[in-house]
């Protein structure tokens, strides 16, 4: 088994961040060379969980995505202003981890791929968990590059309709200005979609569904109902679920656990 080389500590990983000085903080403000000290110790503490066949571009940028929007920002038009940045930081960590942190093989690098979006999703819901929303998280993904991200805000936006996934569509369709999104755009979501988000992602085209755990109440991808790929509708749509079913169920689990007691 692929273990994380000795060679990275968190002065390594502390220093690369502080070199890529993505936000421009310490160039620009003249912030002092510690302000990145909590962003570092949350991307050694990451890798630190990762077997070195884990540790790929795509992971750290996924990792480090989360990491600014968490701290710096949350919008997804200045975040892509960064990603150029962002990039070059999780190739310069990548490189450190020297010839074993290789991707896996190529039959395996959709799962591989399906799993990182969903962590993001993941990262999403439990954004979504800390505002007192139910924790359910979507992105949605093209040509590789996150393109949107939604998180359940019925709460804080008064809108029975704002689930993750719809928010995540509406991002989607404003940034691409079109509210059908191109071929090949795949929605990714920490809970299977009811029949409202359903419908959505019908007449927003999108190409493809992956969904991680089931909702024996209300899902409308098979569970309870079957919206989705109707025969005489117009557009079918790749449907995959079942990946991290048991960590995303969890996360709901414990919150309605929580406002119980």
């Amino acid at each position: 088994m692929n273990t994380r080389p000795p060679t990275i500590d968190l002065d390594s990983i502390r220093k690369l961040v502080s070199e890529a000085d993505v936000e421009g903080l310490i160039e620009i403000h003249g912030a002092p060379d510690n302000e990145y000290d909590k962003e570092a110790e949350t991307l050694h503490a990451t890798i630190a969980q990762l077997q070195t066949s884990e540790i790929t571009v795509s992971k750290l940028l996924q990792t480090l995505e989360a990491i600014w929007r968490r701290n710096f920002i949350d919008d997804d038009k200045e975040l892509a202003l960064r990603r150029p940045a962002l990039q070059n930081l999780a190739e310069q960590i990548a490189n450190v981890f020297g010839p074993d942190a290789k991707p896996r093989a190529q039959e395996n690098s959709q799962l591989m791929t399906d799993l990182d979006y969903l962590h993001a999703c993941i990262a999403e819901a439990r954004a979504a968990e800390r505002d007192g929303e139910v924790p359910i998280g979507a992105i949605i993904v093209h040509n590789g590059d996150i393109i949107a991200r939604g998180q359940n805000r019925v709460l804080r936006d008064h809108d029975p309709t704002a689930h993750a996934e719809i928010v995540a569509l509406r991002h989607a369709a404003r940034a691409l200005a079109n509210y059908r999104l191109p071929e090949g755009c795949t929605l990714y979501v920490t809970l299977e979609p009811c029949a409202m988000c359903a419908g959505a992602i019908l007449h927003a085209r999108v190409s493809r569904l992956v969904y991680a755990a089931v909702d024996p109440k209300a899902g409308a991808c098979g569970s309870v109902l079957s919206v989705l790929n109707h025969p005489q509708l117009n557009h079918q749509v790749e449907v995959s679920s079942g990946l991290l079913a048991e960590e995303c169920g969890s996360l709901l689990t414990a919150f309605f656990r929580a406002r119980r007691t």
